[in-house]
């Protein structure tokens, strides 16, 4: 458990006085409650605006098993289903949150295809062959991100003297999976963007979103920007590695 201000470790959260009664504790270093969300039951849309306190409430002080593997699958589901409607749909433009391009599905995806078609001429059988094509080409890609995030926070981490030596595999995993929220925006691309001003505009805010989502919760779990921004840099290179393999 740590301090959402300044990432101080601390023993507890708060004291039980009475039944009924909490006290939060107050952080010895920056002399501020440590944790202002544990009386909070909607901290979510603070997580959404990216502020550092609420990010550093759900890396460090959120009890949830395996919340990071539950959170990817969805976002790799996500990302794999809207790639699968702008295939569908015909729409032109690259998708926003994936380095491929949906529209031009990979070898592998043909080859499954073609096999599909073969044994079964039926619509719906193709179309949930290039869904889990596409889930599969999604999972790559998230893999090969969190890859580079990994291990570029881990070389950072012994080399580096500032950097928290007691942050273990775990938590950094868990912040690069929390660090993606906002791809499960993408299906929302698909709703409102059809090749129009305000689409590109969607795209355009959602990209940023996306970096910057990123940026905020590696800040949060390192407290340095400079980090950050080298750890989220190797993933990205990680990623565009894999999908010039995989297209």
């Amino acid at each position: 458990m740590r301090c959402i201000n300044c990432a101080h470790v601390v023993p507890h959260l708060y004291t039980q006085t009475t039944p009924n009664l909490l006290k939060l504790t107050t952080c010895e270093k920056c002399n501020v409650i440590v944790d202002k969300y544990v009386e909070w039951e909607h901290f979510l849309l603070d997580v959404l605006l990216l502020r550092l306190p609420a990010c550093r409430h759900l890396i460090f002080n959120t009890p949830t098993a395996r919340l990071e593997f539950k959170f990817l699958l969805l976002v790799s589901i996500s990302d794999a289903y809207y790639n699968w409607c702008v295939v569908e749909s015909g729409v032109s433009w690259y998708s926003a949150l994936s380095l491929h391009k949906p529209e031009t599905p990979s070898p592998l995806i043909n080859k499954s295809i073609s096999k599909v078609i073969l044994r079964n001429s039926d619509r719906y059988a193709i179309l949930e062959a290039q869904f889990y094509n596409f889930l599969f080409i999604s999972i790559c890609l998230t893999a090969a991100n969190i890859l580079g995030c990994m291990l570029m926070f881990l070389i950072l981490q012994k080399s580096l003297p500032f950097v928290d030596k007691s942050l273990n595999w775990r938590t950094a995993l868990r912040t690069i999976a929390l660090s993606r929220i906002a791809n499960i925006f993408a299906l929302v691309l698909y709703i409102w963007c059809r090749e129009t001003t305000e689409g590109a505009v969607v795209i355009a805010f959602l990209k940023m979103y996306t970096l910057m989502s990123c940026l905020v919760f590696v800040k949060a779990l390192v407290n340095h920007w400079f980090v950050a921004e080298l750890v989220v840099s190797v993933g990205y290179l990680f990623e565009y590695i894999v999908s010039l393999i995989i297209s």
